[in-house]
């Protein structure tokens, strides 16, 4: 990861923004500036230098896992910032990601430093990091190959009898065993729990005529997967097939709708046109999409946000009837200049299927 070239990137947002330093405390952003992936510290920036603040926890790791950054280490929970910022002088204005920064923090910083405006810059990194290079694209599109291969292996194990909570268990098992570096989440929700769009697994067990909806995720090189079908146990109802169907027509419609420059409300529109034009507009309850990364992050599909080449997004349409259960169909992808790249190649067929029944 070309770590020295996102700090002269943030560098130049600095300018833009007229400040003499910048605070970094959200840990996605973190990593993603400097390797650094531990749980407490900050990154400090200036125009010449670069500390990563921390204790003695991680000394070892800032001083070997980093690139680009001088470690500063105090003691264990030490509030490090305002002595690395002091010799700015009276005067100075700093940037900080107001959306990872507590206001107890924050009026702990304006006490011991005293002359300096702080400046609020909430998703300070965010610019940045929403254009992936191709070192970056390379680790998420391994995350989903191992994802879409864990996917296929599921298949023989999403019966009637199995619980959610131990399918989800086996997720994550799986792709540890794909070389995923950790797993990432896994929502397994079947019957009518599948009509939460983010339900915990449960010890409920799988039942014939059940909808299974799984969506899950890993990490590779830091940077995440994100999956989402939706299969039926045994034979499926009219009722069933056609929001499967409508699910499906909308995710593809979607897809197509991404370009560079197209805008989320325009993307999110093209697969939302598609279930409200079948009756269903009042159970797609959620965003089409988000970011993603190193964690979630903009621009997200939907209204406020502008897509541009090399941003990687998911397009995930659901339906979900409180009592029958629900479908989404997600998928994630580069946006390109003319187009939508998808990362994700498991199976996904147009008509609702039986677990494996596709292969």
């Amino acid at each position: 990861m070309n770590y020295v070239r996102r700090l002269k990137a943030l560098r130049a947002r600095m300018a833009g923004l007229a400040v003499q330093a910048a605070v970094v405390a959200r840990r996605d952003a973190i990593r993603y500036l400097c390797g650094f992936a531990g749980s407490f510290g900050d990154l400090v920036l200036t125009e010449e230098q670069a500390w990563l603040v921390t204790d003695g926890r991680y000394a070892t790791a800032a001083k070997n896992r980093t690139v680009g950054v001088t470690p500063v280490i105090g003691g264990q929970g030490l509030e490090l910032v305002p002595g690395a910022l002091r010799e700015l002088g009276a005067g100075s204005r700093v940037a900080y990601d107001s959306d990872a920064v507590t206001v107890a923090r924050l009026h702990e910083w304006e006490a011991a430093l005293p002359g300096t405006e702080l400046v609020p810059a909430p998703g300070l990194v965010d610019p940045i990091m929403a254009v992936k290079d191709d070192d970056e694209i390379r680790a998420m599109a391994e995350a989903c190959r191992i994802t879409d291969r864990v996917w296929e292996e599921i298949q023989g194990e999403i019966v009637p009898g199995a619980t959610e909570v131990r399918l989800a268990q086996r997720l994550a098992e799986l792709q540890l065993e794909h070389g995923a570096e950790a797993h990432g989440f896994a929502i397994v929700a079947s019957g009518p729990n599948s009509a939460y769009p983010h339900h915990v697994p449960t010890s409920r067990a799988v039942k014939a005529g059940d909808f299974v909806k799984v969506d899950f995720g890993c990490v590779y090189d830091g940077y995440n997967s994100d999956l989402t079908r939706t299969v039926v146990v045994g034979e499926a109802t009219e009722r069933q097939r056609e929001v499967y169907e409508t699910v499906y027509r909308a995710q593809i419609a979607g897809c197509a709708a991404v370009h560079s420059g197209a805008t989320g409300e325009e993307v999110d529109r093209a697969a939302r046109s598609v279930i409200e034009e079948a009756g269903f507009g009042e159970q797609f309850n959620h965003g089409l999409g988000h970011g993603l990364g190193i964690a979630k992050h903009p621009p997200h599909v939907r209204p406020g946000y502008v897509l541009a080449a090399g941003n990687a997004i998911t397009i995930e349409p659901g339906i979900y009837i409180e009592g029958l259960g629900g479908v989404r169909i997600e998928d994630l992808g580069i946006v390109t200049e003319t187009g939508f790249r998808s990362l994700s190649y498991a199976p996904k067929p147009p008509k609702l299927c039986q677990p494996g029944e596709w292969q």
